[in-house]
C-alpha cells in the first residue's frame, strides 16, 4: 500500500514537471505606463492603474527567439474598452474590435530582433473599477511556426473598497435593531 502511494506521488510529480517544462514559451509580453521605458514596470508584472481613461505600451521580449508577426487578442474582464492600437509594427487595417470591449491585433515583424525588449504597440483603454485587460493569442517564431502566447494579465484596476462610513452605518444600524429588540423583550 505504502509503495503504491509513493509510486503514485512520484508519477504525479513527474507529470507536473513534464507539463511545466512543455508549456514554456519563448515569447513574453508585458505592459508599462504609456510613454515609459521597459523598466518603468517590472518585466512580466501586472500594471495597476486607476479606473478611467489610460494608455499603456506593450513590450515584447523574444528571449532567444525571433518574432515574425503575431495575432493578439486583448480581452476586457469587467467593464471597459480597448482602442487606438498604434505602433511601428501595427497596421491599423489589421485591428478588429471585439464585442466585449476587447480588441484583436495582427502585427508585423519587430525588426527580427532576438532576445531583446521591443516596444510593439501602444493602447488606450477605458476601464471601470475592478476590471482588467488580458492578452492572449499566438506569434510566429523564427521557423515560421505558430506558437501560443499564454494568457497574460497586463493591466488591472483595483476594486473600489466599501467606505468606512458604510461599515460604521451598518454597525450602528445593527446596534439600534438590537437595542430595539432588547427593549421589546423587557
Amino acid at each position: 500500500m505504502f509503495k503504491s502511494v509513493i509510486k503514485t506521488a512520484f508519477l504525479v510529480g513527474a507529470a507536473h514537471l513534464a507539463l511545466a517544462s512543455s508549456s514554456a514559451t519563448a515569447a513574453v509580453f508585458w505592459a508599462v505606463e504609456s510613454g515609459g521605458s521597459a523598466t518603468s514596470n517590472a518585466d512580466r508584472s501586472v500594471l495597476d492603474v486607476d479606473s478611467g481613461a489610460n494608455s499603456f505600451d506593450i513590450y515584447f521580449d523574444t528571449e532567444g527567439d525571433t518574432s515574425n508577426g503575431w495575432d493578439l487578442d486583448f480581452t476586457v474582464a469587467g467593464s471597459g474598452t480597448v482602442s487606438n492600437v498604434t505602433g511601428a509594427f501595427v497596421d491599423p487595417a489589421d485591428g478588429v474590435v471585439r464585442p466585449n470591449g476587447g480588441y484583436t491585433q495582427i502585427g508585423g515583424n519587430p525588426r527580427g530582433e532576438q532576445g531583446s525588449e521591443v516596444l510593439i504597440m501602444s493602447l488606450d483603454f477605458l476601464l471601470e473599477a475592478g476590471s482588467s485587460v488580458t492578452l492572449s493569442g499566438s506569434y510566429t517564431d523564427v521557423n515560421f511556426r505558430d506558437a501560443a502566447v499564454p494568457d497574460t494579465l497586463l493591466v488591472q484596476t483595483p476594486a473600489v473598497p466599501l467606505p468606512a462610513a458604510a461599515w460604521l452605518f451598518g454597525s450602528a444600524l445593527l446596534g439600534l435593531v438590537g437595542f430595539n429588540r432588547n427593549r421589546q423583550l423587557n
